[in-house]
């Protein structure tokens, strides 16, 4: 495959592979605001678009799938793709936190955690859907030592829920009701 540290005619298709599937931290981050999303399945997408109505905002799309974080960022302006697989990159991870005002992280609850322990090492304020589980809720004071915001339960499910059910108390309570269990 190689000679004299080189890599043979036959294989210098390798080298081209391996610069299409590196990480890169490209783009356009001269917007006066920056967004990292986190993941390009299919939650990211109306993310992306809402971020996007902002026109002070860039937004970077960072995914462990190109192809998805290249499609989603060909939808909308001022959005940059990152191939980026945080568990095996979190120097990458890093970087692209120091140059971006907030993370939103649209990976699964169980890498949360970790997402939050380099927000605040980075100073970087984080937002996500999932639940409060407990490893986030005890870096609480570390979050507030770093002085970040660090919001969960943000989305439809949970999110929007909690506040149709405070809906729902509310009217139970307006009509003399009392609610025991929840």
């Amino acid at each position: 495959i190689t000679s004299n540290g080189k890599l043979t005619p036959d294989f210098e298709y390798i080298a081209a592979l391996r610069e299409a599937n590196s990480a890169k931290i490209v783009g356009d981050f001269s917007s006066k605001k920056k967004a990292l999303i986190l993941g390009a399945g299919y939650v990211s997408a109306p993310v992306v678009e809402y971020l996007t109505r902002d026109t002070e905002l860039g937004v970077t799309v960072a995914s462990a799938l190109k192809s998805e974080a290249d499609h989603l960022a060909s939808l909308h302006e001022r959005t940059e793709p990152v191939l980026l697989d945080i568990v095996e990159r979190p120097d990458l991870l890093d970087d692209l936190m120091k140059s971006h005002d907030v993370v939103v992280s649209l990976l699964p609850w169980t890498l949360h955690p970790e997402i939050a322990k380099r927000c605040i090492a980075n100073k970087v304020n984080m937002v996500t859907a999932s639940y409060l589980s407990p490893a986030l809720k005890g870096m609480h004071d570390e979050a507030v030592a770093a002085g970040i915001t660090v919001v969960n339960e943000c989305g439809v499910d949970p999110g929007i829920d909690h506040f149709l059910a405070l809906e729902c108390f509310h009217d139970v309570q307006n009509s003399g009701g009392k609610i025991e269990s929840f």
